[in-house]
Order: structure tokens, then sequence, then C-alpha cells
């Protein structure tokens, strides 16, 4: 039997993918998510997410019944970011797959306007830097904080599923990938991942889901 390891707790709804597949499924949080005091100054109609945890944040914040989602727009990193955006009652969203696509998009669609970018304690300095080069005016605001929580894992492992760059981050402290196939949720997440293995093997469309599947498919047909 093969053993998959999740680097964040998945649903009993998500674990059912992985029943009967003759896989057994190690799943641990590496890293933790805390919300932070933000405040929201600035008028600007121009909003950024690069994660759901960051539109989480603010939508149970005190500045959701502030929030005009007819004015705003919102630029969002991965369609399960932009459908909550949507659910939520944005009506003006645009999205791509990874930020610095993102970035690239905002730049042609613009002009010079100004940005706000909600965000995690872990800076993506290159999505920052790159509205610096183009200056284009960023107000980076952060809305909750990411700690990593490093676990040894003493099982032999087949697959290794991971969701954020700081989940990788979190695993390394205590574990080696070597060349165990890697599951990835998106585009920025498998960038980080080159650092360490070029066994990589990305979800289409970025949700846990996907993950799961793409990684029982892989671990089934071996």
């Amino acid at each position: 039997m093969k053993t998959l390891l999740s680097t964040k707790i998945i649903s009993d709804r998500q674990k059912k993918l992985i029943c009967d597949k003759q896989i057994k499924l190690i799943d641990k949080d590496f890293i933790s998510i805390s919300k932070t005091v933000f405040d929201i100054a600035n008028k600007c109609i121009n909003w950024i997410f690069t994660s759901k945890n960051a539109v989480n944040m603010v939508l149970q914040s005190e500045y959701k019944r502030l929030i005009n989602f007819d004015e705003i727009n919102f630029f969002c990193v991965g369609k399960n970011t932009r459908d909550l955006i949507i659910k939520s009652g944005a009506k003006k969203t645009k999205m791509a797959k990874n930020s610095i696509k993102l970035a690239n998009l905002i730049q042609k669609t613009t002009n010079k306007c100004h940005f706000t970018y909600f965000r995690g304690s872990i800076k993506n300095k290159e999505f920052s830097d790159f509205f610096k080069k183009n200056k284009i005016p960023l107000n980076e605001v952060q809305v909750y904080k990411t700690q990593l929580k490093p676990k040894k894992i003493k099982n032999e492992i087949d697959g290794i599923m991971f969701f954020s760059p700081s989940g990788i981050k979190s695993f390394k402290l205590k574990n080696e990938i070597g060349n165990v196939p890697c599951f990835s949720i998106g585009d920025t997440t498998s960038e980080y991942l080159t650092k360490f293995t070029s066994n990589i093997h990305t979800a289409k469309n970025p949700s846990i889901e996907n993950v799961i599947k793409l990684a029982v498919q892989h671990l089934t047909n071996e």
C-alpha cells in the first residue's frame, strides 16, 4: 500500500477521494494561520488577494460592512479565491493562475492606479518588487500571520501534497523531499518546489480536491 502525505489536514469529504484506492493517508497541518490587527485607511478601489486566507480575514473583520462590492475592482490569484470573492458579492473581478501572471495582468489593464494588497506575514517579495519596478503604487496590508509548524515524518512516504510555499518551508525544516513525487496546488507552489526537486506534478486547476485526484491518479498508476 502506498502512503500519501498531506501537509494540511483535509476534510472528511476530501478524504473520500482516497478511500478504496489502496492508499494510506497521513495528513498534518504544517502551518497555522492567525488573524492580525489591520487597518484599511485609504479609499483605494483596486484590491488584490493572492489567497483565500486573506479574503476570509477581511470578510471576518469589522471592515466587511464598509466594502462596496459594486465599486471595488478585485484582482485575485486562483479560481477558488475568485469564487469566494464573487460569492461575497463582488461584481468586478480579474484572475490569474499565479502572482506574477496577476502582476502582468494588472500592468496591462491599468493606468498606474493605486492598489491595496491584502497578504499574510510571509511577504511575496517578487510580487511587491514588480510594482516598485513598474512604478505602480501599492499599499500592502498584512491581515494574517502564518506560523510554521514543522514535524518530523518517520513513515516512508510515496507522495507529498503541498498547498503553499510556506508548507514547503515548514516541511523542509525537519524532512527531506528527495525524489518523492510532489503534488502541488498551483504554479506559485510548484515554482518554489523547484528549489528542492524536479519531481513535481501541478494541478491544472488550483483546489485541494484536484491535488488529491492528481496524487491518487499518479500513485495508483505506478
